[in-house]
């Protein structure tokens, strides 16, 4: 089943919110997290996690080498409007 998914025109892999939040707190969990972005890694992916509120949410994180977050810690959503305003 790898040898398929290594096959597909993947180059990202986004680790949702309740894996990272959830997870690391539920038994087990930081083992399932550390897999999913060793396996990602040994795929040659990019790995996002999602949901970074807190420094708290980050830390699970940062322990399994994962180094690209995104979340409202590093800043709230913004209309269409507000964004073209800011960056253009």
């Amino acid at each position: 089943m790898l040898s398929c998914f290594a096959k597909l025109p993947v180059v990202t892999l986004n680790i949702e919110r309740s894996f990272v939040v959830d997870e690391y707190f539920a038994a087990g969990g930081l083992t399932r997290l550390s897999g999913s972005i060793n396996l990602a890694h040994a795929l040659k992916l990019n790995v996002v996690a999602e949901g970074a509120a807190t420094d708290e949410h980050m830390r699970p994180v940062r322990l399994t080498h994962c180094y690209e977050m995104r979340g409202s810690l590093f800043g709230r959503q913004v209309t269409a409007e507000i964004f073209e305003e800011r960056y253009q």
